[in-house]
């Protein structure tokens, strides 16, 4: 039995266009990824932005302990905001397939978004998830997978 051990790497950036505003970042909890036993076949691995599994997950859990990234976002202006969120590739033959992201109750899937309400000094919560697919030929072992985390104000 083979198992593959995916663990997620998260980088996270703000940028500011107003020199003397600043975009604060906490990571709560990252992007959680069980362990998923190694098949002969193609495996995909999907959890929303709820920390439930996706109706496409066919992988072969090993562990249950899988959740949604979250990382709360603070403003010290009223200013717009742009998130956008980046898979990096870490391995040829395993990699995300599809990242989403919720943010003041609406979720993204096509990886960014313009011009959303600040969160405001009190901050709001980016909820992040994602699906991972797992080539046949992937081989056995601790994967690195990563993405980053982009936010600026307008």
């Amino acid at each position: 039995m083979k198992i593959v051990n995916i663990f997620i790497v998260i980088m996270a950036m703000s940028l500011s266009n107003i020199v003397s505003a600043e975009i604060y970042i906490t990571e709560v909890q990252p992007l959680g990824v069980p362990d998923i036993y190694k098949t002969n076949r193609k495996a995909t691995f999907q959890i929303d932005t709820n920390g439930a599994l996706g109706n496409s997950t066919n992988a072969d859990l090993v562990t249950t302990n899988y959740y949604e990234g979250q990382y709360l976002i603070r403003s010290d202006t009223n200013a717009s905001i742009n998130i956008s969120l980046t898979p990096l590739a870490a391995d040829a033959n395993i990699s995300f397939s599809g990242l989403v992201f919720r943010y003041n109750n609406k979720e993204y899937k096509n990886g960014s978004v313009r011009q959303v309400i600040s969160p405001g000094i009190e901050g709001k919560y980016i909820y992040i998830g994602g699906k991972i697919s797992i080539n046949s030929n992937a081989i056995s072992g601790l994967k690195n997978l990563s993405y980053i985390l982009t936010v600026t104000e307008n």
